[in-house]
């Protein structure tokens, strides 16, 4: 999972962060865990042509490097949508939200700035 969600850049040059991250996976509970990701990967089913009932802007947005949630499939959610925006950071990988902090958060604060 680390190696899919960070860059190798990253894990080398914040290793610490990384293996917090390492430490929280080992430490789920199998009993909890199981069922809460087989729900999350089976999802699809239940919530297939279910975008198109969002009537609020929305910013969709991803890694360009994400192979979990993966720029294409950003794309096809933004499309189903009836005012999305859609935007893809380059040069990371799942966990944007720690490699690319600052640009994320810039582009949340002017999203949510926006619509006022």
């Amino acid at each position: 999972a680390l190696v899919r969600w960070f860059t190798d850049a990253y894990r080398n040059a914040h290793r610490d962060e990384v293996e917090k991250i390492e430490r929280r996976l080992l430490a789920n509970r199998p009993d909890g865990f199981l069922p809460a990701y087989r729900l999350f990967a089976c999802a699809d089913d239940r919530l297939t042509g279910r975008l198109e009932e969002i009537d609020r802007r929305a910013l969709v947005v991803t890694g360009e490097l994400d192979n979990g949630s993966t720029p294409a499939m950003a794309l096809r959610m933004s499309e189903a949508m009836r005012n999305a925006e859609y935007r893809v950071i380059p040069g990371v990988r799942h966990m944007l939200p720690m490699e690319a902090a600052d640009e994320l958060n810039t582009m949340l604060r002017e999203f949510l700035l926006s619509q006022e």
